[in-house]
């Protein structure tokens, strides 16, 4: 009886130890997969900053510092673009039919009027290229 007793504890240590080793070989292979993970990520952040000058391109706090200033830059920049090239279509729209002796706003007003659907970047298009075509509208 004691010795089956023996035994029962002594299987239970075994498996209990067993898994323990089999935890750190878990713990270690997870590890592993983690550092793999992080240095794919910081290979990537300083790909992205490869042009960047000094110390921004090298040490990877700096470099994604950087990168995540440029990123929020460019989304910016994307928004301020629309609002640079309409600002730039308007202006071109307004010197053509100032040339044609109306301005921008009642050239605009007859558009609408007259259900003319043209956006102003086909309107800037056809002011530059089409210079009769434009006289022709603004006399609509």
């Amino acid at each position: 009886m004691y010795l089956k007793r023996f035994c029962f504890i002594l299987s239970i240590t075994s498996m209990f130890v067993s898994l323990n080793v089999l935890n750190v070989f878990n713990y270690y292979f997870l590890l592993v997969k983690l550092l793999d993970v992080a240095r794919k990520r910081r290979k990537k952040i300083l790909a992205i900053a490869s042009g960047y000058r000094g110390a921004h391109s090298v040490l990877f706090r700096i470099a994604n510092q950087q990168v995540m200033k440029a990123l929020r830059y460019s989304y910016v920049g994307r928004k301020q673009k629309k609002r640079i090239f309409r600002r730039i279509w308007i202006s071109r729209i307004n010197a053509a039919s100032r040339l044609n002796g109306t301005s921008y706003s009642q050239l605009i007003h007859k558009f609408k009027k007259s259900n003319i659907d043209l956006n102003r970047k086909m309107l800037s298009q056809i002011a530059v290229l089409d210079s009769s075509t434009f006289k022709s509208l603004s006399n609509f």
